[in-house]
């Protein structure tokens, strides 16, 4: 397994710990992988990436608690590489 794949592999692990509310990650798919390393690229801090995971799964807007048909995934969080950051400066303290 090479660094980006160990460190992809690493940030699904990070959202299996953190985000127990939110459906835990089965399968590393390609694309998924893909998509993993690129948000890495961008921001290879799992710390930052802890933060926003948190932060997915105990708000309420973001975990399901409002009935507003929305739930964080992963795939929803991986999908804009910046995505996280964004999080963070919504929904954090």
């Amino acid at each position: 397994m090479n660094t980006m794949s160990k460190k992809a592999t690493d940030l699904m692990d990070l959202w299996n710990k953190r985000c127990p509310k939110l459906g835990r990650i089965l399968k590393a798919t390609h694309l998924r992988m893909r998509k993993t390393a690129q948000c890495l690229e961008n921001e290879s801090n799992l710390d930052v990436w802890a933060q926003a995971f948190d932060i997915c799964n105990n708000h309420k807007r973001l975990n399901g608690s409002i009935v507003n048909g929305f739930k964080a995934s992963y795939d929803w969080i991986i999908k804009d590489v910046n995505r996280h950051k964004e999080v963070i400066e919504k929904y954090g303290d």
